[in-house]
């Protein structure tokens, strides 16, 4: 966790990027995921973090049992509520879930609990099925992320640019995408995410 106790000294190690798997923004769903912790801790570890100049990457999962419009709304208003004025940025990654056996998720009383069955990717379960998080929740939540980038894997923000050249440069990326999501037909947009995640 990062937090005022510990900010300091992780700045002065040298760190000025992390990758941190938040996995949701909604209380529920980290308690269901058994992160430990929640939402407003977390969103302060990324504001002291981003202030202090450490860039981070934000993964999120879309489709953990449990899930439906309402939690993935919620992570939707937890990441547009991140700050982007600091010395440095958060930028956000969107992963459907993966059911790995012997891991949390598979035990047997939670897979009962959510109707869970299936395994790697694909799943289902009472409220959403792996095909639905790929093509339908995926871009459902870029789409709506108006406020952070998505990071592509690619360097293409110097750390020279001033914050405002920063926002601009990620506003217009934001765009060119939409403008192929709004082009492309369902099963062209189906087939990139699918490819992304399957």
């Amino acid at each position: 966790r990062i937090d005022e106790s510990n900010i300091d000294d992780i700045y002065a190690s040298g760190c000025r990027f992390g990758m941190c798997g938040i996995e949701s923004g909604d209380d529920g769903q980290l308690e269901g995921m058994r992160k430990g912790c929640h939402r407003e801790e977390i969103a302060r570890g990324i504001d002291l973090a981003t202030a202090m100049g450490i860039k981070l990457v934000l993964t999120f999962i879309v489709g953990y049992p449990g899930e439906t419009q309402h939690t993935i709304d919620s992570s939707l208003d937890f990441i547009s509520g991140m700050a982007t004025q600091h010395k440095s940025y958060s930028s956000f990654q969107v992963y459907p879930f993966y059911f790995l056996p012997n891991t949390a998720a598979d035990d047997l009383e939670y897979r009962k609990l959510f109707h869970l069955t299936g395994r790697h990717g694909d799943w289902s379960h009472d409220s959403m099925n792996a095909d639905e998080a790929r093509s339908v929740w995926a871009p459902y939540m870029f789409r709506h992320v108006q406020t952070l980038p998505y990071d592509y894997y690619a360097t293409d923000c110097p750390s020279w640019w001033t914050v405002g050249k920063r926002n601009a440069g990620f506003a217009l990326r934001r765009q060119l995408t939409l403008d192929f999501l709004d082009r492309a037909d369902d099963a062209c947009i189906h087939e990139n995410f699918s490819a992304l995640y399957g």
